[in-house]
């Protein structure tokens, strides 16, 4: 009896312990690519863009999740607050100019960069390459 007390006073220490531990771990991009999804109650104009974190390893995530604490539960693009304003092509919340602005921080502007850097790899930087039919 006083063994099975022992085991499990153990396991409760390293339960203790080790929890907050697990909740640091760094978060993994998904494998494999999404569907980049509009804010809900829209319907998109052109075919759903389909992104693969695979190809993007090298960068941190707070490069394109750039509200992103390092702890709370990654938000996608669309999600309420973030880029989930469908009636205009302008403004913080724009979701179109989430993925089509200029700046570095937006998919186009980051591939328009390293295509001028002369990278290796830039990616696309037309509609047609993103919006497969």
């Amino acid at each position: 009896m006083k063994q099975i007390f022992r085991i499990m006073a153990l396991c409760s220490v390293i339960a203790f312990f080790a929890l907050p531990l697990a909740m640091a771990v760094p978060h993994h991009a998904p494998a494999g690519s999404l569907a980049v999804k509009i804010p809900k109650g829209h319907t998109p104009s052109k075919p759903v863009v389909h992104f693969s974190h695979d190809k993007h390893t090298k960068i941190q995530c707070t490069s394109c999740h750039h509200t992103w604490n390092g702890k709370s539960q990654l938000q996608s693009c669309s999600s309420k607050g973030c880029h989930d304003r469908f009636d205009s092509k302008q403004g913080k919340r724009s979701f179109h100019k989430a993925f089509h602005s200029s700046k570095t921080i937006s998919c186009l502007g980051c591939h328009k960069s390293l295509k001028k850097k002369k990278a290796a790899k830039y990616g696309p930087r037309s509609c047609k390459d993103c919006h497969k039919k």
